[in-house]
This record gives structure tokens, sequence and C-alpha cells, in this order.
């Protein structure tokens, strides 16, 4: 969702930290006892998103539970309540009050979580967010959404840049005397003067080049990437190159997203970022089956309309969610 910090649907895939922060997000919300009808069908629709969110979510609940039997209270929560009546807790009931407290604490605990994984940073960017960052030495780094950095390059000594997440693409001053250096994960990206994407996917990272070449040092092992080249590699190994068309690398540079056999469910993850509203898989099936698509940001519902037409494919708008999911005959 374009521009929203709060954005807490997810996809399947994603980490458990991420799924675990959108739980305590969600848990946070539903123990208010203010959920709307509307509200409480995004909460469902997020559950059924994938099986580790409900798995997830119900261990939380379970744990809630167990505070509020040991505060000599009934374990029913206020969501409970608005599904069996749609009632608030009483305004002064002491176990509203602790699952108050206990809210505003998962809060706190969701707040610091993003502040460690990102904006402690020097530079960050929120969901939806392109920004450009021109450094000390004239090099100038585009940032993709989501993503965190820290840079630490002068104008005539140290040229190193740590990406703690998401993608960048450098556009590096040539310099023989003065790499410059991307530090991503377990590895190691270097480069005197060079055009160049570097993605961390979790555990993963992948660089591609677009012009230029790096050299790249990770998993026990060194490459050489030149133009139309690129090679992803995780803490253990690194894999071999791949060719790659050096037209498509960062392209949403230039407000498009480019994907080749990737699984819908991550394509739809993806644009989802430069959408107004909130797009929801509910078919495991259809999540993992591999398309190809090419989606300008500016124009993410024409694409989803043409989604829609697709063979097996349903897309559904209510309100701001757009649910997609499996065209029963």
């Amino acid at each position: 969702m374009a521009g929203s910090s709060d954005n807490i649907i997810r996809f399947p895939g994603e980490p458990v930290a991420e799924v675990e922060a959108a739980a305590a997000a969600w848990m946070a919300r539903v123990t208010s006892g203010s959920l709307s009808l509307g509200e409480l069908a995004e909460f469902e629709f997020w559950r059924a998103a994938s099986p580790d969110h409900d798995r997830i979510y119900r261990e939380m609940e379970t744990m809630w539970d167990g505070l509020g039997a040991a505060a000599g209270s009934t374990p029913n929560t206020p969501y409970r309540r608005v599904i069996a009546g749609l009632r608030r807790p009483d305004r002064f009931s002491g176990w509203a009050v602790r699952l108050g407290q206990i809210a505003a604490g998962l809060v706190a605990v969701v707040m610091a979580s993003q502040y460690m994984s990102t904006w402690r940073y020097e530079y960050h960017t929120e969901p939806g967010e392109i920004r450009e960052v021109t450094l000390a030495d004239g090099s100038v780094v585009h940032m993709k959404g989501g993503t965190a950095l820290e840079a630490d390059v002068s104008e005539t000594g140290a040229r190193t840049i740590e990406l703690a997440r998401g993608e960048a693409f450098f556009e590096v001053v040539h310099d023989a005397s003065r790499p410059f250096t991307v530090t991503a994960g377990s590895g190691a990206i270097h480069d005197i003067g060079t055009g160049f994407s570097v993605e961390r996917d979790g555990r993963s990272t992948h660089v591609a080049v677009e012009h230029g070449v790096v050299a790249v040092v990770a998993g026990g092992r060194s490459d050489i990437l030149t133009p139309g080249q690129q090679v992803s590699f995780n803490p253990y190994d690194m894999g071999r190159k791949q060719a790659v068309d050096p037209s498509v690398i960062s392209a949403w540079r230039r407000g498009l997203y480019v994907a080749e056999g990737k699984p819908l469910g991550d394509v739809l993850a993806q644009i989802d970022e430069y959408h107004s509203g909130r797009i929801v898989v509910t078919s495991r099936a259809l999540a993992a089956r591999r398309v190809n698509a090419v989606v300008q940001f500016d124009h993410v519902d024409a694409w989803l309309d043409a989604l829609n037409e697709t063979r097996g494919v349903s897309v559904r708008r209510w309100g701001p969610l757009v649910i997609v999911g499996d065209r029963r005959p």
C-alpha cells in the first residue's frame, strides 16, 4: 500500500518475524474492542492469506488467554465478543484494562522492531516510496520502497555502504584508487565505476550489473560480473552467474515492475506497495502460479482488470480491498 506505514496485510512466504509483527499489530487492534465490520472482514482476509498467519495469530491469542487466566479474569478477548454479538467490552472492566496495557506494550515492541530493522539506518524508505540520494563523492543511490542502508562515503576517503534490507541501484563515480564497496548480509560487492543493483530478499542477496564491472565475494567464493549478468548468494553459498536484460534491472526507477517467471503472490506483494488499496491473495495455488508481468505503478488497477480476464483468476474489489482468488466454473 503506497505511502502507508501500517500496512499489515502480508503474503505467503514472508519471514516469520514479519508475520509475528503483523499478528501483533492485529492483536493490538482487535483487543481494542472497537473493530468495525469492515475491519473485521479485513482481519479475516489476512488470516486466510496464509496458514502461518492463522497459526501465529492463534498462538499469540493463546498466550493472551493465559495472561488473562493468570490475572484471574475470564479469557475472553474483545475480538471474540465482536464475533459473538458485535459488543464492546465493558469500558472499565479490569480485563479490558489489562488487555489495553498488553496491547500498548505489544505496539511498543512492534515499533522497536521497526526501528531496529529500518529507522535506525541513515537512509530508509517507506513501502511504495522511491528515493534518490547523492553521496559525498557524487555517487547516486536509488532506493526502492522498504529499503534501509548506512553510508560511510567521503569526498576523499572511505566509500562503503551497508545494505540492511530492500533494494538499491548504485551509480558509482569512477575512482580507481578508492573502491566502492556494498556489504549485504554475508557478502560484499566491490566496484570502481559501475551501475548495478543489489537486493536483499530475506537471507538471499541478488546482484545485477547494468553497466561496468563488479566483483562479488560471498560464500567463500568470488566472481566478476559484467553488463547483463547477475548472481545470487546466501550466508552459505553463491550461485552461478546468469544472464539478465540490462533494461529491466531496477525497472522500478522508471515506474515499472517487471517479473519473469515469478509466483503471482510475489508479483502482487510487490505492486501492492504502489497501490492505493490493499491486495490479498486467498488461494495458495494461485499465489504459487508463475507468471510474466510488466506493471506500471501508475496503472496498477488497469493491470488488475486485465488479470481478472485471465483464465481461472477472479479479482474482486470491496472498498479499498482487492481480493484475488480462484474463479469458479
